[in-house]
């Protein structure tokens, strides 16, 4: 009785005013069991210690105050996809650390109208089907550091998914941040009329499904954006991989890394984006000691190739497996080599091979694929596919 006493005494000396205690387990010194008690009743300005356990929101609850929710260990979440932060005036701040958005169902976080700053510190979302994700809506100021967006797989068909990270009308640095889409067409982040700042992070599109109940799906690409602006420095991009159709090696196309409206802007310093497809698609894009991935095009009567200039390239050209499946593999595609064209220096931006065919009664599909030795890395570019007379 007076260990726990005196247990009860320490912890209430060592908080500080406006600081409240959440436990799950109602251990000594806690003012709420609850978290949307708590939410709802911890005063503007306040922080709440939440020890360790799971919680759980489950019903409508909106904070629209300052407040710092720090995790005192393994924290966890769930069901709070009626959790809505938001609005705040410049002078109230919210902070979350240390805490882990998990649940079984689909469920995304909001925030929306803050005017005073946000800042995420070690927050995970992780657990939940394809349409789990973290809305930014007219957020002023949004700080992200070690914030983890991963997805738990394919277990099962929940139709297309969306974006796991989405920004609108919203200014935000992300440092050292890893969003990976979800299969089945899942953009890591979407920004929309929005200025990004990156370092050291990680964007993943989602790969797209193969023959998933019948139904095989493209890539999704790392980052889409519209009408907006981003600089990343250092970290990567990558763009998905395509599925493989039902009963063939043909696959669905594969993403870019980046997804650009012809007005977003981007600076890319030193940072690496993974395609089989290719870079970035539209955008006004600068690039500083940034290694883009090349890939193939068809242009009417030629084969073109875009890459760094220097990179060392061999085309292959080959028959389409599905009209002679053949066993063998080049790149990320089964071709059936006709020609090798090469080794060739890239000059300038493009190689282009020039379609000369013999002329022939039979129609034939074939595939063009580059291998490109780049800055000390090998990249197989996606199989083009085009028809010779």
């Amino acid at each position: 009785m007076h260990s726990v006493l005196k247990s009860s005494i320490l912890l209430f000396t060592n908080l500080v005013p406006g600081q409240f205690v959440l436990d799950a387990a109602n251990g000594a010194g806690a003012h709420f069991t609850d978290l949307v008690t708590a939410l709802n009743t911890v005063p503007d300005g306040a922080t709440l210690l939440v020890r360790p356990g799971a919680y759980v929101v489950g019903v409508p609850t909106t904070v629209a105050k300052g407040l710092s929710i720090v995790g005192l260990g393994a924290v966890s979440f769930a069901h709070y996809s009626q959790l809505h932060f938001g609005p705040t005036t410049a002078a109230q701040s919210i902070r979350i650390v240390n805490v882990k958005f998990e649940s079984g169902s689909p469920e995304s976080v909001m925030f929306a109208d803050l005017s005073g700053p946000l800042m995420l510190d070690r927050v995970e979302g992780t657990g939940a089907p394809a349409s789990q994700r973290f809305d930014f809506l007219r957020c002023a100021q949004v700080h992200c550091q070690e914030l983890r967006m991963t997805p738990p797989g394919a277990t099962g068909f929940t139709g297309p998914a969306t974006e796991r990270v989405r920004f609108v009308a919203t200014t935000a640095t992300l440092l050292d941040c890893d969003v990976r889409g979800h299969a089945l067409e899942g953009t890591a982040v979407t920004a929309v009329d929005s200025a990004l700042y990156l370092d050291n992070s990680r964007l993943v599109g989602g790969t797209g499904w193969s023959c998933l109940r019948g139904v095989t799906t493209a890539g999704a690409p790392g980052l889409t954006m519209q009408r907006s602006q981003a600089l990343l420095r250092a970290g990567a991009v990558s763009g998905g991989d395509g599925g493989t159709f039902c009963g063939s090696s043909q696959q669905a196309a594969d993403a870019f890394a980046i997804v650009a409206d012809g007005v977003s802007r981007l600076r890319l310093e030193s940072t690496q984006l993974i395609s089989r497809r290719g870079g970035i698609q539209g955008g006004i894009v600068q690039t500083r000691n940034t290694v883009s991935p090349p890939h193939t095009s068809i242009a009417a009567n030629r084969i073109d190739l875009t890459a760094n200039p220097g990179a060392v390239a061999v085309l292959v050209l080959g028959l389409d497996p599905t009209i002679a499946p053949v066993t063998g593999a080049i790149g990320v595609s089964e071709v059936v080599p006709l020609a090798v064209l090469g080794p060739i220096t890239v000059v300038g931006q493009t190689w282009s091979v020039p379609i000369s065919p013999p002329s022939s009664a039979l129609r034939t599909t074939v595939l063009a694929q580059h291998a490109v030795l780049d800055r000390g890395e090998l990249w197989l570019t996606g199989a083009a596919q085009f028809v010779l007379p």
